[in-house]
This record gives C-alpha cells, sequence and structure tokens, in this order.
C-alpha cells in the first residue's frame, strides 16, 4: 500500500484527531487551533507564517525524528485540512492586497 494517501473527514469534535493517536511511525502537524495532547510526535502550529516556514518546519520535524528513532516516519498527518486552509487564506488576504493603480493625472 506504498503511496496510498486518504482524507479524513466530519464534523467538529467527531474524533478525527484521536484516530491520529493510533498511528505508528507518524508525526502530526497539529494546525487544529488546539493543543494535540496524545503521544504521536507532532508539532503545534499556532500561527500560518507562509508556506516556506510551513515547510522547513515540516522539514525540520521529520529530520529530529529520523535522529531519534533512526528511520523516516511512513506518515505525516495535517490535523486539520480545514483549519490549514483558513489560516493559509487568511495570511495571504493579509498579506497580499492586489494590485493598486493610480492615475497619473486627475480625470
Amino acid at each position: 500500500m506504498s503511496g496510498v494517501k486518504f482524507l479524513l473527514t466530519g464534523f467538529e469534535a467527531c474524533g478525527k484527531s484521536t484516530i491520529t493517536s493510533t498511528l505508528t511511525e507518524a508525526i502530526v502537524v497539529n494546525m487544529d487551533q488546539k493543543e494535540y495532547n496524545f503521544k504521536v510526535p507532532h508539532v503545534n502550529i499556532k500561527e500560518y507564517e507562509g508556506m516556506d516556514v510551513l515547510i522547513a518546519l515540516v522539514t525540520q520535524k521529520v529530520e529530529a525524528y529520523s535522529a531519534k528513532f533512526g528511520k523516516l516516519p511512513k506518515t505525516i498527518v495535517f490535523d486539520t485540512v480545514t483549519q490549514a486552509y483558513s489560516a493559509m487564506q487568511k495570511y495571504n488576504a493579509d498579506k497580499y492586497k492586489g494590485l493598486t493603480i493610480t492615475r497619473p493625472y486627475a480625470a
């Protein structure tokens, strides 16, 4: 089942994060705006600061996992995709204001 990917979806507080607590050889990237209190190796993202920062942080956590366990994780979970998307949308809306057009003369 190499390369299998899936999306788990459900209403808030229905147990999506609890399901991830049963994973082995995994890292959870928690973007759910609450603490991830399970024993699975994880990182709590409190504020999205751009894709470059997120990639660097996930890379750092994967390298730390590899150093500790002597192998790469089989699974990286982003919990939750909805919160990640919302954080990205807010960050981009705040950072990028669009094209400002100025007229060289008054009409």
